[in-house]
């Protein structure tokens, strides 16, 4: 899971230039969370994430004392992203009936395929746009040892939400809120009841 945030400091530049920025990163022992921030961004990101409600405190509290110091005015992009990587250490890596929905399940295996080859990746994309923001959506077996065919019972649900213009930082919280509603909402149309056991949730 990640939260970024493009930051606009001053009046907008039409110099072609591209400035090298400083970044700072902080981070748990562990590695699980990282914040880093550069002179035109500020990032939220996990490695092991827990649930929303964590996930908002933290964001909220970093992005205060950021302000706090600082005092932006104007986000030039907004953005929150979910890579969610179902692995199954059992069975056919290519079954996910009961675990995937079955529209991206077709979408991903049942296409026309050559005899004999076996499959190596199978990756998709989706894009949704409004007047301000963008949704993508990237679905599929990725295969983590691509070129060589899938062994692995592994499936990417990779969703994205982001800005479009300019923004006021005064709006960052909010809209968080409204895109995690909207890529919580995509996840769950996007599993199966199986998968939901495992992950002991409810409809």
């Amino acid at each position: 899971m990640a939260v970024h945030v493009g930051i606009q400091p001053g009046a907008p530049s039409t110099a072609e230039t591209h400035p090298i920025h400083t970044k700072y990163l902080f981070s748990t022992p562990d590695g699980s969370k990282r914040v880093s921030i550069s002179p035109v961004t500020f990032a939220l990101e996990y490695q092991r994430y827990e649930n929303i409600d964590r996930a908002r405190d933290d964001f909220t509290f970093t992005w205060s004392a950021f302000q706090d110091l600082f005092d932006i005015k104007l986000l030039t992009r907004v953005g929150l992203r979910y890579i969610n990587g179902i692995i199954l250490t059992e069975g056919n890596p290519l079954d996910w009936s009961g675990y995937i929905d079955n529209k991206l399940i077709s979408a991903t295996l049942e296409i026309p395929e050559p005899p004999g080859p076996r499959l190596a990746r199978s990756m998709h994309a989706v894009h949704w746009t409004q007047e301000d923001r963008r949704v993508v959506f990237n679905f599929g077996i990725h295969n983590r040892d691509f070129p060589n065919a899938v062994t692995r019972r592994e499936f990417i649900l990779d969703y994205d939400c982001f800005s479009v213009g300019t923004i006021e930082a005064t709006e960052l919280v909010t809209l968080f809120r409204r895109y995690n509603d909207t890529l919580s909402s995509l996840f769950e149309e996007s599993i199966g009841e199986r998968l939901r056991d495992r992950m002991g949730r409810e409809d």
